[in-house]
């Protein structure tokens, strides 16, 4: 498969480059999350993975036009809870050992250019980026939900939700008994990032003055409430 799920983020630097951080995601940054939900007659199910990582650079005074973000997604690792509908679904239908990944990068700012992150509020934002699941690589708009929180380490929460047609990466759809999946897919994703460095004029990067927390992806208000405005390409 091309592309799957979820998710790798890179793109532009957003605002100005002098006040910009970068945020990792990885094993130690925190509880990170990606579920996909399936709904096919008389079935549904929800697959799910902790293995993320990516980075963000983004300077939380002002959001910018554009965002460099890289989400990556290792998608052998999805978990439905039932051995054998996993196995299935990935020799069958994801092909796993030919496309290992599922990578987002962003992106061009369409909603929330401008935004002051310090107030510690949640902050609505529309990326257009590029999905790559299953060797396929399409434009997609993907909405966020960012806050950020400068104490302690400081931390940057983003919390994501959209679909994925599976058609639209070249996705067998299975119609077995033990794995039935619907043609679009939710795709939940919720990270939470630490900050590495500062990106200085130039775009060089320096030192973090201090150690932050930041992401958790997945957006849109109550997890089952679409974001206003958000579609796919």
């Amino acid at each position: 498969m091309r592309c799957p799920i979820i998710l790798c983020a890179a793109s532009v630097l957003a605002a100005d480059p002098s006040g910009a951080s970068r945020f990792e995601v990885g094993p130690e940054s925190g509880d990170n999350r990606v579920v996909f939900v399936s709904k096919a007659p008389l079935e549904s199910f929800e697959g799910k993975t902790a293995r993320v990582i990516g980075s963000v650079v983004l300077d939380p005074a002002t959001i910018g036009e554009a965002l460099e973000i890289r989400v990556q997604v290792a998608m052998a690792s999805l978990d439905t809870g039932i051995g054998l509908r996993n196995r299935h679904m990935r020799e069958n239908h994801l092909h796993t050992d030919r496309f290992p990944h599922a990578t987002f990068t962003g992106g061009e700012v369409l909603h929330g250019a401008g935004v002051d992150l310090r107030d510690g509020r949640p902050h609505e934002v529309l990326l257009r980026g590029q999905m790559e699941l299953h060797g396929v690589r399409r434009a997609i708009e993907v909405p966020l939900r960012l806050t950020y929180r400068d104490e302690g380490p400081g931390r940057l929460q983003l919390w994501s939700e959209f679909e994925i047609s599976l058609s639209d990466y070249e996705i067998p759809r299975p119609r077995f008994l033990m794995l039935k999946l619907g043609e679009v897919q939710k795709v939940r994703v919720d990270l939470t990032a630490v900050p590495v460095s500062r990106v200085g004029t130039g775009g060089r990067a320096v030192p973090s003055h201090r150690p932050v927390r930041c992401i958790r992806a997945g957006l849109t208000g109550p997890r089952d409430t679409p974001f206003p405005g958000h579609r796919r390409i």
